[in-house]
């Protein structure tokens, strides 16, 4: 665990609010592109679901599965979208 990651799951615990259950979305946004500069694509995944950059989860998704075996390409997809349909929604996420 990086000290980072120390770090970022306190500060998304202070960030949660009754309007934020899962915390601040621009601080999941900054997470997950942070995550995503250091290639640790499943810790950004977690953060871009919790986020307001679709597109930019979208770019990370196409790194993702190009890393992967081709044949898996569409399972990277398909986690995505079976994350975001159980993801609880509050009324400020896109």
């Amino acid at each position: 665990m990086s000290p980072f990651s120390f770090t970022s799951n306190g500060t998304q615990r202070w960030s949660i609010t009754e309007v934020n259950k899962q915390g601040e979305p621009l601080l999941h946004d900054l997470l997950a592109d942070w995550f995503t500069q250091k290639k640790e694509y499943g810790s950004a995944q977690r953060h871009f679901i919790r986020g307001s950059s679709p597109e930019k989860f979208a770019v990370m998704l196409v790194s993702f599965a190009k890393e992967g075996h081709p044949s898996e390409v569409d399972l990277f997809i398909a986690r995505a979208v079976l994350q975001y349909a159980c993801f609880p929604l509050s009324s400020d996420h896109p």
